[in-house]
């Protein structure tokens, strides 16, 4: 009966829960304790945002991390959610030490974060002007906000006024905003507004980590991956890598696959490398797109399917990834996996070039070079073939693994 009884209260207290989350939780029971313990908001946001355990729900798990599980013999529960006062779950994420609620700040210039409603932002994508103006109001209206701070922060770096984004994110990490640290860190591995220095990055970088900032575990990862700033130790690269992954960030995901395609502190392994590009190929990593084409394109650790790697090149070049647009062109160029065609294999690495793919440039031009003259009509079929065959062994290939340099260039300063 006792269980029953403790099941219906469970049931109706998660319902609760689940549209309100209150600064205080009473729980009463026999022979044990009494608690009334106060959450914070900074508390409160921080429960939230931790994935519970399988089969538990996530408010029921906020209640165990503050008051343990508590399953003393001959319990008698009642969960009595005390109203003083009670904090919308959204409000409550975004209203940590005071923190304000969604404004255009975080609509412009915001980065996507866990619980937090707004889409998120790329570097790439915001609108310096607009952003400063939004965030400069922001920080007016809210100083102490840690969260608006950053995003100023990140829309002078757009803005390419380094210094004072540097200001800006500063003063977010003075009062332990992560992203923030995360930031300065990515400042000191690019060398903007600063001299570059690994070891300070780094410094920086670990501070976040010890927050739980993916993006900071990943980052270092990268660095000992390079040896920038540390020893090359591939061992603990992927240790930060997992760190990361194990929060579902696309970019240690990737870092994984990359880790095994290429054999770097493991055994080679294509059909594990596929496994993590899948997981952040999901996410919309264009490089682990990219990448998962390459493995059908060249057979490994899968059938080759020409075909199925059209369709991944395909997805990555839907995102502006240059690499991808050029295999794309080569597929058409060979007559792999689709009808060899040549005017479709210049389009698309005219494409590729517009994209910042400099080899590109080199297979159109070597493209038109055997292609000059030439009459698609009247030439035989085995005539046809002989000049592919001819070209093939003139142009480099470029099936190849986009190493993690790359996804650093674009990680870093987000």
């Amino acid at each position: 009966m006792t269980r029953r009884i403790i099941t219906m209260l469970r049931r109706v207290g998660d319902s609760i829960l689940r549209a309100r989350v209150c600064s205080s939780l009473v729980v009463f029971g026999s022979g044990a304790r009494v608690g009334a313990l106060p959450m914070t908001r900074r508390e409160c946001a921080t429960l939230q945002r931790r994935d519970p355990p399988v089969g538990e729900s996530r408010p029921f798990h906020l209640a165990n991390h503050l008051w343990g599980d508590y399953e003393p013999h001959g319990l008698i529960a009642i969960l009595a959610l005390v109203a003083s006062p009670c904090l919308p779950v959204s409000q409550c994420l975004a209203e940590q030490d005071n923190e304000p609620p969604r404004n255009s700040c975080d609509d412009l210039v915001g980065k996507k974060m866990s619980g937090m409603a707004w889409p998120g932002v790329a570097l790439d994508k915001i609108n310096p002007s607009r952003a400063i103006a939004a965030c400069l109001k922001a920080t007016s209206a809210y100083p102490d906000s840690t969260r608006f701070m950053t995003w100023l922060g990140r829309a002078y770096d757009k803005d390419k006024d380094y210094a004072e984004a540097m200001r800006w994110y500063r003063l977010a990490a003075a009062q332990g905003g992560a992203n923030a640290q995360f930031n300065i860190g990515g400042l000191y591995v690019s060398g903007r507004g600063v001299s570059q220095d690994y070891a300070e990055a780094m410094r920086w970088y670990r501070l976040a980590a010890a927050q739980g900032d993916a993006d900071a575990q990943s980052s270092i990862g990268v660095l000992y991956e390079n040896g920038q700033g540390v020893s090359q130790d591939y061992a603990e690269a992927m240790r930060w890598y997992r760190l990361a992954a194990a929060q579902g960030d696309a970019d240690g995901q990737f870092n994984i696959g990359d880790l095994y395609a290429n054999g770097h502190g493991v055994s080679q392994d294509y059909a594990e490398a596929m496994r993590w590009f899948q997981k952040a190929a999901k996410q919309g990593n264009a490089v682990a797109q990219f990448n998962i084409g390459v493995l059908y394109a060249n057979g490994h650790g899968v059938s080759q399917d020409y075909a199925e790697a059209m369709r991944w090149y395909q997805k990555a070049a839907k995102q502006g990834n240059g690499i991808a647009e050029a295999n794309i062109g080569g597929l058409y160029r060979d007559g792999n996996g689709v009808a060899m065609n040549y005017q479709e294999a210049a389009k698309w690495y005219r494409r590729a070039i517009s994209h910042g793919c400099a080899k590109a440039l080199w297979y159109l031009d070597s493209l038109q070079s055997a292609s000059r003259g030439y009459d698609f009509d009247a030439e035989s079929e085995r005539e046809r073939q002989s000049q592919i065959k001819q070209q093939q062994e003139q142009m480099y290939r470029t099936n190849m693994y986009w190493t993690n340099r790359i996804i650093n260039q674009q990680r870093y300063g987000r």
